[in-house]
């Protein structure tokens, strides 16, 4: 059943033609006077055909679309009614689109395709699209062109960012500053064009001095002026290409910059250094320079440097930031701490032959408390300038949650290169990336418990210089296992220590930090594939994703909602799929629809209209990310969806932009309700639609699409069973409820059409459409355009026929109407509204009344016909069934019922009828009883696998028992399942039926004297005597066969065998039962 949205733009070309020609045409072709660099955009190709109609249509016109460089054909609506014919023909070798047309009977017809932007790198102000149409030579010869230039436009915007380093436990006068630039507008979508120079500059102040400068990304410094008079350093880099990109353009493990130092006799004690101001210009790729802002930094205050030789330790909670505190939240990408560690000797050159920098749980019991909960990933160090120029071979070790142990990574480690290494559970897969190129395997379950680098570790080592620093940035994700919502703070400690060349080993120094643990909510959703172009009547997918990053926790009741544009709809006929059965690397089942997730739709409204919401509902969202185990490094590869979707009338316009899909996540479990989302900022946003309206922000992603049409006048229908659902392309039903349809039309032509004639005609039982009931209107229509008319008919099939009226008071039980207009000019629209009711309130479960809409109009002079697509209503299920009871084959309705002999045997029936409008299964009656001996029970029966009642239906159920003396009353309940055609249970709840009877049981006396007795006695014949039809004289016996030949005729056993009846009941009512069913009519 689809119950998606979907209006089709079609342009039908009327009647067969008589003759075909190429007559003389001209050919049109638009595109946005300006596009930003990278955005795609659509163009229109208009062929005008003015002497085409239905007997003398222009055939055999062929178009071809040379497009210019930097632009990549995407896609065109083909096909089916489309005016292009068949599959378009795309030469990447040329950049040349060929479309083939079909017969053409109107005065014009539009083509709207869409392109992408390719090679944006080498684009720049002076970047122009002039695209080329030309189509197929008509009959005299004459081949129309046309072409189009469109403008690229954007902007520079890149900013440079300046940071600072001194040495620990120095006098601050040694400063080595760095440098990076990065783009401040970035994306595809960006409008911001690719630089292919960059120059940095930076003035110092009057006495400092460079005393060198690096880098490792190319380019050249340049010094000029002197210490006296203040120096100049200008860095500049052309050839080489940055941006628009999220990462900087050194980036991690590149070092741009240089080294300062400022002297006492300038810069005295207790003085900071002048705010150092570093400028950046960028040129694009036409060689034309742009200013850009500027950055600043400032180092801290000079101070008396440390006498003697000396290592020293500082510890920081937030390595970019610097604070000694800091709050972390759990499941955050990344926590990242620092530590700094330097070397100190201001009395002579002797070098320190081994220093160890170490941060483990075998520090103390705080340490181990923060190890326990920090999940250490990965670990940066970095080396000044000074280390680098040493390049002194140094050994990284760890220790993990397996024992106390150390363990070495990496090979052939020296501080002339930086170091980023990854740290994961053996099978993780990408954790090769952001510029961590080495990885170290844990095995599962291990978690890392401490590191330490040890620099110069072998007796032939060249020593340290006085001067080094190490810098280690150890990034973790934070993990909290307590109660939800709490907070907690750890101490952490990190400690160096220092021999000297000449075996003196040095003081050790510890510094601390406290690092803070918040509750945080990691939960990401994102769009990962959306279509480039969406177009008009066609179907498309958008595959999106949601995890939990979460290193502990799985969460119950987590939604993803996926908010599409405006007119795109999912077709839940298709229905979602996921792209996987069990996510990548850390191999975590995914949830299927049914099974753990439910899918549904909810709508939201913004300024541009109605959106439908794509609800994914989790029972339980399984982290994909717990520590120890293996993972991939990719967020977006947690649980993965494709979502069918529909595309309508509705969302195409032709002075839009792109349109966006947006994906929202939040976790509706109630003791997470007040924890905010965390993970990373990159993923949580403004809560837009106020889905989880105890929090601000929610975890939210998006991605934006292009929408292109065949053009021409645009028609839909849409159907909903109550104000509160959404429109939709098929709606349940109940009976005689009333049913909501929608018509939507819409002319994107480039002028009026006149004479618009919509005609509608109810759905009717067996009509060509193939509903299976008919559908009349309630009331009038609502929505017509001003100075329309509207009419309605009872026996109307076309536009054309049947008998009509514009009096509104007989719209109630029409099957059809018209609404005729003079003009609807470009760009206008309306929307009918109109309810119905079914004629048939009892139509099975599933059936289905289809309804379409069609329209004539003139355009320029020329015939138009249009329909919409289908949309129906679908009868909802409405099971119900009753149980009619008899007792020996008659319905009692009050004690005593049927009067019977104890010991025989007694029949109970049940007539079950399927009175609703949906099948049947697993029908059980149960009966229970209380008898005139005290006791009572059950019996039942039921029905056999696969056995299915269908509506209307009936079959009766037998149980029998052997009477028992006194009053005896059970009430049979019956219960069924709602099934649909193929036999599985669905969820229709069925209620029960019931019915109750009785009977007298009465002592069993001598089997009577022949010739003679009361009334209601035998003869020696056995022949029931007076009273009720349905009670045996004492002196019956029964023949059924099932009797088993318990009783016969005169026998003089009979006696003895009452009499061991009796005993038997008297001893605890023991009670023989068998069952038996016979099947009715109509059972599958």
């Amino acid at each position: 059943m689809i119950t998606t949205l979907m209006m089709l733009a079609i342009l039908i070309t009327g009647t067969a033609p008589a003759r075909a020609a190429t007559p003389d045409y001209t050919l049109e072709i638009s595109a946005p006077q300006t596009v930003p660099v990278g955005k795609a955009f659509r163009y229109t190709v208009s062929i005008l055909t003015p002497t085409a109609n239905a007997s003398s249509p222009a055939t055999g016109i062929n178009l071809a679309i040379a497009l210019p460089a930097g632009v990549k054909f995407d896609a065109v609506p083909f096909g089916g009614t489309n005016i292009v014919a068949t599959a378009p023909a795309y030469d990447e070798g040329t950049n040349t689109v060929h479309l083939s047309l079909r017969d053409i009977t109107e005065g014009l017809n539009e083509v709207v395709f869409t392109v992408t932007q390719v090679n944006t790198a080498v684009m720049d102000p002076t970047t122009t699209f002039i695209a080329h149409v030309t189509g197929t030579p008509s009959d005299t010869g004459t081949a129309p062109t046309a072409s189009v230039l469109t403008r690229v436009v954007g902007n520079l915007n890149y900013s440079p960012t300046k940071n600072f380093a001194t040495i620990l436990g120095g006098s601050n006068r040694i400063v080595e500053y760095t440098f990076d630039v990065a783009t401040r507008d970035s994306g595809p979508e960006g409008g911001t064009f690719t630089t292919w120079g960059q120059r940095l500059t930076d003035v110092l102040p009057s006495g400092a001095v460079i005393t060198n400068t690096f880098t490792s990304i190319g380019g050249t410094w340049t010094v000029s002026g002197t210490p006296a008079t203040g120096l100049r350093a200008v860095w500049e880099r052309t050839g080489t290409a940055y941006g628009p990109s999220t990462a900087p353009m050194a980036g991690a493990g590149a070092q741009l910059g240089f080294t300062v130092s400022y002297p006492e006799a300038t810069f005295p004690d207790g003085t900071r250094p002048p705010e150092n101001v570093v400028g950046l210009e960028v040129s694009d790729h036409g060689g034309t320079w742009s200013t850009r802002p500027t950055a600043k930094t400032q180092g801290p205050a000079f101070i008396p440097s440390t006498i003697g030789h000396a290592v020293a330790i500082e510890k920081t909670a937030n390595f970019s930031g610097g604070q000694d505190s800091f709050e972390w939240g759990n499941g955050q990408w990344l926590a990242q701490y620092g530590v700094r560690a330097s070397f100190l000797n201001s009395v002579d050159t002797e070098q320190l032959d081994t220093m160890t920098i170490e941060d483990s749980a075998g520090i103390g019991a705080d340490n181990a408390a923060f190890f326990e909960q920090g999940d250490l990933r990965r670990l940066a160090v970095l080396f000044n300038a000074t280390l680098r120029a040493a390049d002194v071979p140094y050994r990284l070790e760890y220790t993990t949650s397996g024992g106390p142990a150390w363990h070495g990574a990496g090979s052939g480690l020296r501080t002339g290169t930086d170091l980023r290494m990854s740290f994961v559970a053996d099978g993780s897969t990408g954790w090769d990336s952001d510029g961590y190129t080495q990885v170290e395997k844990l095995p599962a379950g291990q978690t890392v418990t401490g590191w330490r680098i040890v620099l110069s570790p072998e007796a032939t080592d060249p020593g340290i210089p006085g001067g080094s620093q190490a810098q280690v940035a150890p990034s973790y994700v934070p993990s909290l296992a307590g109660a939800a919502g709490a907070t907690e703070t750890y101490t952490n400690t990190a400690v160096v220590n220092g021999v000297m060349s000449g075996g003196v080993v040095l003081p050790g120094a510890a510094d601390s930090a406290r690092l803070g643990l918040a509750d945080r909510v990691p939960v990401i959703t994102q769009v990962i594939g959306v279509p480039s172009t969406l177009t008009v009547g066609q179907d498309a997918s958008y595959l999106v994703n949601i995890a939990n990053m979460d290193p502990v926790r799985a969460y119950a009741d987590a939604k993803m909602r996926v908010v599409l544009p405006v007119g795109v709809f999912y077709d839940d006929a298709v229905g979602v799929s996921p792209a996987y059965a069990q996510t990548p690397t850390a191999n975590v089942p995914v949830p299927v629809p049914g099974s753990g997730l439910t899918i549904s739709t909810e709508t939201v409204t913004e300024a541009d209209g109605e959106h439908q919401v794509v609800v994914f509902a989790f029972d339980t969202l399984a982290s994909i990310r717990l520590a120890g185990t293996p993972q991939e490094r990719a967020e977006t590869q947690g649980f993965r969806y494709t979502i069918p979707v529909r595309v309508l009338p509705q969302a195409y316009a032709a002075d839009q932009g792109s349109v966006t899909t947006r994906s929202f996540a939040s976790v509706d479990d109630p003791a997470f309700a007040s924890v905010p989302m965390g993970f990373s900022p990159a993923y949580v946003g403004d809560d837009t639609f106020n889905f989880n309206p105890a929090l601000p922000s929610i975890a939210r992603f998006a991605k934006d699409s292009q929408v292109a049409t065949s053009g021409g006048l645009l028609m839909g229908k849409q159907v909903r069973a109550h104000d509160t659902d959404a429109w939709a392309l098929s709606a349940p039903v109940s009976g005689s409820d009333p049913a909501q349809w929608k018509v939507y039309v819409r002319n994107v032509l480039s002028d009026a059409v006149t004479n618009l004639v919509v005609f509608d005609r109810m759905p009717t039982r067996g009509d060509e459409r193939g509903s299976a009931f008919g559908e009349r209107l309630v009331g009038p229509l609502s929505g017509a355009p001003a100075g329309a008319v509207i009419e309605y008919s009872n026996d109307a099939t076309s536009a054309t026929t049947g008998t009509w009226s514009a009096d509104p008071a007989d719209a109630a039980g029409a099957t059809a109407f018209r609404l005729t207009t003079g003009e609807l000019n470009s760009g206008e629209e309306f929307e009918l509204r109109f309810d119905t009711t079914a004629d048939d309130p009892g139509a099975r479960s599933g059936a289905r009344a289809i309804n379409d809409v069609s329209a004539t109009a003139s355009y320029r002079g020329s015939p138009r016909s249009i329909s919409s697509n289908e949309a129906d209503i679908v009868m909802a299920p409405a099971p119900a069934l009753s149980v009619l009871k008899k007792t020996n084959g008659v319905e009692y309705s009050t004690a005593p019922g049927a009067t019977v002999t104890s010991g025989s045997e007694v029949t109970w029936s049940y007539l079950v009828t399927n009175t609703g409008n949906t099948p049947l299964a697993n029908i059980e009656v149960v009966d229970a009883y209380t008898d005139g001996q005290g006791g009572s029970g059950t019996q039942s029966v039921a029905s056999g696998p696969g056995e299915v009642l269908e509506p209307g239906a009936s079959r009766t159920f037998e149980l029998t028992s052997i009477a028992v003396e006194g009053q005896y009353h059970n009430v049979a309940t019956v219960s069924a399942a709602a099934v649909d055609e193929t036999g599985t249970v669905i969820t229709a709840p069925v209620a029960p039926a019931s019915d109750e009877s009785w009977y007298l049981g009465t002592a069993v006396t001598d089997p009577g004297t022949p010739g003679g007795g009361d009334e209601g006695t035998s003869g020696d014949s056995g022949t029931p005597g007076g009273g009720d039809s349905n009670t045996s004289g004492p002196g019956h016996t029964g023949s059924d066969a099932d009797s088993g030949g318990l009783a016969s005729t005169g026998s003089d056993a009979a006696p003895l065998l009452a009499g061991v009846v009796l005993l038997l009941l008297a001893g605890g009512g023991l009670m023989l039962m068998r069952r038996r069913a016979r099947q009715g009519r109509s059972v599958r």
